[in-house]
């Protein structure tokens, strides 16, 4: 539980600090260009996005986490007016969220 609650500290932090950008086709889009540096997703992504998502994050080692919340619970993390069940981040500003991406590949 104090997993999940520091990942949604870094996640508000995030939003105030860093860059990211949320939905499916830009997450995408972004990591086939190789243009981001972590990704999250929720744990209840529907299956045939979740085997584009993985594939995509493969080819381009990419680190990634899964969001153990909603998609509502992600977005308004980050302060979104919408949920959100993808979030590609391009710079971390100082969440230091790649550090918990890195701890769970580990």
């Amino acid at each position: 539980m104090a997993e999940k609650a520091s990942l949604s500290s870094r996640l508000e932090l995030l939003a105030k600090t860093g860059s990211f950008v949320a939905g499916f086709n830009e997450v995408y889009s972004l990591l086939l260009h190789g243009k981001l540096e972590g990704v999250i997703y929720v744990s209840n992504l529907p299956q045939q996005f979740l085997k584009r998502l993985r594939n995509a994050i493969v080819l381009s080692k990419t680190p990634s986490i899964v969001y153990e919340g909603s998609r509502v619970t992600l977005g308004k993390a980050l302060n979104l007016k919408h949920p959100a069940a993808v979030i590609g981040i391009a710079n971390q500003g100082e969440s230091a969220i790649l550090e918990d991406i890195k701890r769970n590949v580990d």
